[in-house]
């Protein structure tokens, strides 16, 4: 994970992908790009925000379902991880 937010071009999307994406499951890339709208990443376009999600199912954190997105059980334990301060993993 580390790996990933330290190349990105566009900073710490990674974390904050994986908080919008822990909202209520099945949204849409669409959807959840826009709540992105008014901060440093509002810049992504919808392209560059789903291959950003392919990035974080490569590493098992996300899933895909038939409409939209859910954290997989490691990503809501990456999430969980994040949320309390540790930064260990």
């Amino acid at each position: 994970m580390k790996e990933l937010v330290r190349t990105s071009d566009h900073g710490t999307w990674t974390l904050r992908t994986l908080y919008l994406i822990k909202g209520p499951p099945g949204r849409s890339a669409e959807s959840l790009r826009g709540d992105m709208d008014g901060d440093m990443d509002s810049d992504m376009d919808k392209a560059v925000f789903k291959r950003n999600v392919r990035k974080l199912k490569f590493h098992r954190l996300t899933r895909s379902l038939p409409e939209g997105y859910e954290l997989s059980p490691r990503g809501s334990a990456y999430s969980a991880r994040r949320e309390s301060g540790d930064s260990s993993r």
